[in-house]
C-alpha cells in the first residue's frame, strides 16, 4: 500500500503514517515464480498456475472450487496467484524483471519478526516501464482484450483505435500486430484476469466470520490497491480508454477507515465522476486522516447517497433571516417593484446597493453582472418579501465588486483575465431573495427564466457558510474538500445554479477564487507520466473534476437519452425543501422549458409531465430499483431521483445503450423491445397465480414439440426450452404495488426481462405486468411460427417466438426469475407453462 499517498506523503515511497497504517501480511507458501513452467510465455504462465498447483478449475466456465479448502490454504493462493503472480506477469510482459522478494519486508513487530507485503518499488518500476515504451514504440495504440476471448482475436482487431489515446496520425504502421500491442492486450489480459478471479474470493469473504473475514479482505485490498494502480499505468502508456477496465474498489478494510475518521458513508466515492480510477487511492488518502468538517459527527443513520446532516429543509414557519453579525440589528431594505415589472415582461431583473437605497435594471447577456447561488439555510432567503438587511446587502455587493475587480484565470492555460469593473465600481447582481417575486404568476416566469438568468451571468458567484471558513491560501486538496462537503453541494437548486454558470466562482475567506483559480499551480506541475500521479491521482482530482462536474451540463447536441442519465447520476446526493422542484431543475438543465409543469399542482403530476417532455428514454429504465411514480401510464418510471442509493439502471461504461423507447404522452405508455414471456392461460389459468412471495415453477411452451427435462449444471449447457425455471417476487416489491386491484384473480400475467430466458443469462430481475384482456390469446397462430433459433448444438438457441403488435402491459411490480437446480425443484407431473417472447417483440408498458 505505500505507493498510495497519504495527507502526510511528499513522496510515494515513504510509509504511510497517517490516521492508521495498513500493514498486509505475507501469507504465501511459496514464491509465484517457484511454478513456472521453462519456456512457456508470462501470460499462460499465470493463466495455468491454478491448474499446475492442484486446484479444480471448470473447464467450461473457469471458475475455481473453493470448497473443501481451509482459509489458511485460501489466503496463500489469492496472494500468491493473484497478487503476487499478477504484477510479476505485468512487468515480465513490460520486459521488466521482477520477483516475489521485491515486495516483502521483514519487521519486529509485537516481539516477534513478521513480513509483509510492501509496494515501495513500484513507482519505480512503473516509471521504468513508461521509459522502456516511450523509448521504443510508436505504434497506434490499441483498446484491450476483453475479459475473455470469447470473440477471437480477429474480433480484437476489428475494434482497433477504439481506445481515447488513439492516434490519427496517417504515417502510423498500417499493420496493428507489434509487439506494443502484443505487449498492451496480455497485461490488460492480465489485469482482467485477476480482476474476475478476485471477485470470486470476494464473494467467498463476504460469508466468512471473522477475524478471517478481515485478514481476507486485507489480502483482496491489497490486489484491489495493485491492480487499480497497474490499470491506471497501462491506460496512459497505451493510450487505452480508462472506462474499459475494471473498477476495484470499494475495500470493507478502506470503509470501515473512513468510518473510524468521522467520514460519511455518502462521503465517498470522492470522485464520482473520474475516468480515471481512484476507488481505493482516493479512501486510502482521505481514510489516512479525520474527516475536516466537525458538525457531521453521528453517521450511523445516514445512507450511501446523502448524510443526513443535508436533508434537514428550511421550516417556512420559523425561517429567520442572519446578519452579517449576531447583535447588529439594522433593518431590512425591500427591492423596488421595478424588479417584478421586468419579471412580467420575461425579462431578468439586478440590482445595485449603494449603501442607501436598491437600484433595479435589466440583465442581460450583453450588461454585465454576477448572479449569486447560496443556500437558504445559510439565512440568506426570505419568505415573506423580497428584502434584506442592509449588513448583508452590504457585503454582498462588496463580495460583488471585489469579485469584478480582482484579476482571475477563467480558463485552464489561459492568462489571466483583466478585471470586469474599475475600482470603485458598482456591479449589478442577481439574488433569488430580491429577484424572484413572491406571488404565484411572477414566481413562475422567473422560473422559466432561470437558465437565462445564470447563463447570462458573466460570472456565477457561490456563497456558503462553510466554504467561506477556509482561506484562499489553503491546499487544494482541502479547497476540494470544502466544496465536496458543502451544503451548497448537496442542495437541488445549486445544482443546476452551478451547471448552468458560465463561469463559477467560490467565495472562500480572503477572496473569490475559480476551479481554474485554484488548479493552476497543481496544473502547472502535472505530468501525466509522472508514476506518484499514476498510482494515486488524487491531487490533479481535487484540481479538476468539480470544475468537470459543474461544467459538465448535458449538451445539447446530445440526445435526450443520453443527457437524461448523465443529468440524474448528478442528484442522487441532493436535497430539496419542495419534492416539486425537483422537475424544475432537471427541465432548466435539460434545456426543456418548465412551463407545463409549473401547471401541475403535485410533484407527481409535474414528474408525468416531464417524461412527456423528454419522450425519449433508455429502454432499461423500467428495471429500476427506485420507487415508482403511482400514476396509470406511469408505473414503470422512477418517482423520483434524489437522494437515490443505486445508478438509474447500472451499465459498464463504454457499452452502447439500445434503441431509445418512446412515449406516449398523457400516459398512453413507453413503447420498447425486450424479451419476456406470458404464463399462457389454459396452463396457469386466470386466477391460479398473482404476485406473491413463494416462488413459482413454469416450463417453455415448445409448439407442440415434445422435449424432455433437463436442468442446465454447471459444465453441462442444454437447450433454453428443456429447463425449467423459478419466478417469484421480494416482499419489498409487493409491499410497493399501490393499487390492489393489480393483485387479484382473473388477470393475464406477462414478464419483460432485461436478457432472453436462457439458462446462461440466468438470475435476472424483470418486470411483471397484467396484459390487456382485449390482446389475441397467445400463442397465435403458431403453426410453422419460428418459437426457437440459433446457431450450432440446442445450448446455443434462444427464445424467437414474436406478435406483430406492441403487447400492452399495465406494470404491477418487479419480479425474480431463476433457474433453479434440480434439487429445488418441487417434482410436479407437469408444471405452468409460459411462451417465450424473442429480444425483439415490441411491448407498451404503462
Amino acid at each position: 500500500m505505500e505507493h498510495l499517498q497519504t495527507p502526510t506523503t511528499t513522496t510515494t515511497t515513504t510509509v504511510s503514517q497517517g490516521h492508521s497504517t495498513i500493514n498486509i501480511p505475507y501469507v504465501s507458501t511459496q514464491e509465484f515464480e517457484a511454478g513456472d513452467l521453462p519456456g512457456v510465455p508470462p501470460l499462460e504462465n499465470f493463466k495455468g498456475y491454478a491448474l499446475r498447483t492442484g486446484w479444480d478449475v471448470n473447464a467450461e466456465t473457469g471458475d475455481l472450487n473453493l470448497d473443501g479448502r481451509s482459509f489458511d490454504e485460501l489466503t496463500s493462493f489469492l496472494q500468491t496467484a493473484f497478487y503476487f503472480g499478477c504484477v510479476i506477469t505485468v512487468f515480465r510482459l513490460a520486459g521488466i524483471p521482477v520477483r516475489t522478494a521485491d515486495f516483502l519486508e521483514r519487521r519486529r513487530l509485537r516481539q516477534r519478526d513478521e513480513i509483509f507485503v510492501r509496494t515501495t518499488i513500484l513507482p519505480r518500476l512503473i516509471s521504468a516501464w513508461i521509459k522502456r515504451e516511450t523509448s521504443t514504440f510508436t505504434n497506434r495504440m490499441v483498446p484491450p482484450f476483453p475479459p475473455s476471448r470469447r470473440q477471437g482475436f480477429s474480433a480484437f482487431l476489428r475494434g482497433l483505435g477504439g481506445g481515447s489515446g488513439a492516434t490519427s496520425d496517417s504515417n502510423n504502421v498500417a499493420d496493428p500486430i507489434t509487439e506494443r500491442m502484443m505487449r498492451s492486450s496480455g497485461i490488460c489480459e492480465t489485469l482482467n484476469f485477476t480482476f474476475w478471479y478476485l471477485q470470486m474470493f470476494r464473494r467467498r469473504s463476504e460469508t466468512m466470520t471473522e477475524p478471517f473475514k478481515t485478514k481476507m479482505n486485507l489480502i483482496e485490498l491489497s490486489i484491489m490497491a495493485m491492480g487499480e494502480s497497474l490499470c491506471t499505468a497501462v491506460t496512459m502508456i497505451y493510450g487505452l480508454n480508462p472506462r474499459l477496465m475494471p473498477t476495484w474498489g470499494p475495500s470493507p478494510i478502506l470503509k470501515e477507515r473512513l468510518r473510524r475518521g468521522g467520514w460519511c458513508p455518502s462521503d465517498s466515492p470522492f470522485f464520482p465522476e473520474a475516468t480515471v480510477m481512484s476507488s481505493i487511492s482516493a479512501d486510502y488518502y482521505f481514510g489516512s486522516r479525520p474527516c475536516p468538517w466537525r458538525r457531521r459527527a453521528d453517521h450511523s443513520d445516514c445512507s450511501i447517497a446523502i448524510c443526513n446532516a443535508h436533508l434537514s429543509v428550511v421550516d417556512t414557519a420559523t425561517y429567520q433571516q442572519r446578519h452579517v453579525s449576531p447583535t447588529c440589528r439594522c433593518t431590512a431594505v425591500e427591492v423596488p417593484a421595478e424588479a417584478s415589472d421586468l419579471v412580467s415582461q420575461n425579462a431578468v431583473p439586478v440590482v445595485r446597493w449603494d449603501g442607501t437605497m436598491l437600484t433595479v435594471s435589466r440583465g442581460s447577456a450583453q450588461t454585465p453582472y454576477i448572479a449569486l447561488s447560496h443556500v437558504w439555510a445559510d439565512g440568506l432567503g426570505n419568505n415573506n418579501t423580497n428584502s434584506l438587511p442592509r449588513c448583508q446587502l452590504d457585503r454582498i455587493q462588496g463580495l460583488v465588486n471585489e469579485l469584478c475587480t480582482e484579476p482571475h484565470r477563467i480558463l485552464p492555460g489561459q492568462p489571466v483575465m483583466l478585471p470586469l469593473a474599475r475600482s470603485g465600481e458598482t456591479v449589478p447582481f442577481w439574488i433569488d431573495t430580491l429577484c424572484v417575486p413572491l406571488s404565484t404568476a411572477l414566481r413562475s416566469k422567473a422560473i422559466r427564466q432561470m437558465a437565462n438568468t445564470y447563463r447570462w451571468a458573466s460570472r456565477v458567484l457561490v456563497i456558503d457558510s462553510h466554504i467561506v471558513s477556509l482561506e484562499r491560501s489553503q491546499d487544494n486538496i482541502d479547497r476540494y474538500l470544502s466544496i465536496h462537503l458543502s451544503t451548497w453541494h448537496h442542495r437541488l437548486w445549486t445544482l443546476q445554479e452551478g451547471q448552468l454558470a458560465s463561469t463559477l466562482f467560490f467565495q472562500f475567506k480572503d477572496g473569490a477564487q475559480s476551479f481554474t483559480d485554484m488548479g493552476h499551480e497543481d496544473m502547472m506541475k502535472f505530468n501525466p507520466r509522472d508514476p506518484a500521479t499514476i498510482c494515486s491521482p488524487v491531487r490533479i482530482l481535487s484540481t479538476n473534476q468539480l470544475a468537470g462536474f459543474y461544467s459538465g451540463q448535458p449538451g445539447m447536441a446530445q440526445d435526450i437519452t443520453v443527457r437524461l442519465r448523465s443529468c440524474v447520476a448528478h442528484l442522487r446526493g441532493r436535497q430539496t425543501s419542495r419534492a416539486s422542484d425537483e422537475t424544475l431543475c432537471l427541465s432548466t438543465i435539460l434545456g426543456l422549458d418548465p412551463g407545463p409543469l409549473l401547471r401541475e399542482e403535485t410533484a407527481d403530476g409535474r414528474m408525468a409531465r416531464f417524461y412527456d417532455l423528454v419522450g425519449r428514454f433508455d429502454p432499461r429504465i423500467i428495471f429500476h430499483t427506485y420507487l415508482r411514480l403511482p400514476l396509470d401510464g406511469y408505473r414503470w418510471a422512477p418517482r423520483s431521483f434524489l437522494q437515490q442509493e443505486s445508478e438509474l439502471f447500472p451499465m459498464r461504461e463504454g457499452t452502447h445503450a439500445p434503441h431509445p423507447a418512446t412515449l406516449t404522452p398523457n400516459g398512453g405508455g413507453l413503447r420498447l423491445r425486450f424479451a419476456g414471456f406470458e404464463l399462457l392461460s389454459e396452463a396457469a389459468g386466470p386466477g391460479r397465480w398473482q404476485p406473491q412471495t413463494l416462488p413459482v415453477f413454469f416450463r417453455p411452451w415448445t409448439a407442440g414439440n415434445p422435449v424432455p427435462h433437463q436442468q442446465q449444471t454447471r459444465g453441462v449447457p442444454t437447450a433454453w426450452y428443456t429447463c425449467a425455471y423459478k419466478m417469484e417476487v421480494a416482499q419489498r416489491d409487493l409491499d410497493e404495488i399501490d393499487d390492489v386491484s393489480l393483485v387479484g384473480p382473473g388477470h393475464r400475467y406477462a414478464v419483460i426481462l432485461p436478457s432472453s430466458l436462457d439458462p446462461n443469462a440466468l438470475p435476472v430481475t424483470g418486470i411483471v405486468g397484467i396484459v390487456d384482456p382485449s390482446t389475441a390469446s397467445n400463442p397465435v397462430a403458431h403453426e410453422g411460427k419460428i418459437w426457437t433459433t440459433g446457431f450450432g448444438l440446442p445450448s446455443n438457441q434462444i427464445p424467437a417466438y414474436s406478435v406483430p403488435w406492441a403487447m400492452p402491459v399495465r406494470y404491477v411490480c418487479r419480479v425474480q426469475v431463476s433457474m433453479p437446480s434440480d434439487e429445488e425443484l418441487p417434482g410436479l407431473v407437469s408444471y405452468p407453462t409460459v411462451v417465450a417472447f424473442g429480444r425483439d417483440q415490441e411491448w407498451c408498458i404503462r
